[in-house]
């Protein structure tokens, strides 16, 4: 395995790249990782200090990416925005909650993603033809029920 150490393009972290069967992986070294997580709990305190700044420094650093898990799932932009709009408002309300032992990061990467997959659902309930939500058979019967 060929292991290399980059910065990223805004030169903030080191990052690790292995390349393993012809498939890149990228990946944050553990210095790095500890303290993004570390920066991460100093908001978390923040925030839940009162400091609405800080929660806004919160969206900042996580909206770019949220966007694009959220796009990924969705594969619109609008949805996308909406859906990184609804995470950050259920964040706000649930950081109390948050488990600081776990990865902020990790956290709000799920509440994002699951938004997305609930809009992806609701939309493709929508977007099913009539015929087949028609409730009757050709004849007039009433499928899987009792009439």
């Amino acid at each position: 395995m060929t292991s290399i150490t980059a910065s990223l393009s805004d030169g903030s972290a080191p990052v690790q790249a292995a390349q393993a069967g012809g498939r890149k992986a990228r990946r944050l070294d553990s210095a790095a990782r500890r303290k993004r997580r570390a920066d991460d709990l100093i908001l978390v305190d923040a925030v839940l200090g009162g400091d609405e700044d800080a929660f806004r420094r919160l969206v900042d650093k996580y909206q770019r990416p949220l966007y694009w898990v959220a796009y990924d799932v969705l594969l619109d932009a609008e949805e996308a925005r909406d859906v990184v709009q609804e995470a950050f408002i259920r964040i706000h309300g649930a950081l109390d909650r948050f488990d600081r032992s776990r990865d902020l990061m990790n956290w709000i990467f799920r509440i994002a993603r699951n938004l997305a997959i609930d809009a992806y659902r609701r939309r493709r309930r929508r977007a099913l033809p009539v015929e087949d939500l028609s409730a009757t058979a050709q004849d007039g019967e009433v499928r899987g029920g009792a009439s």
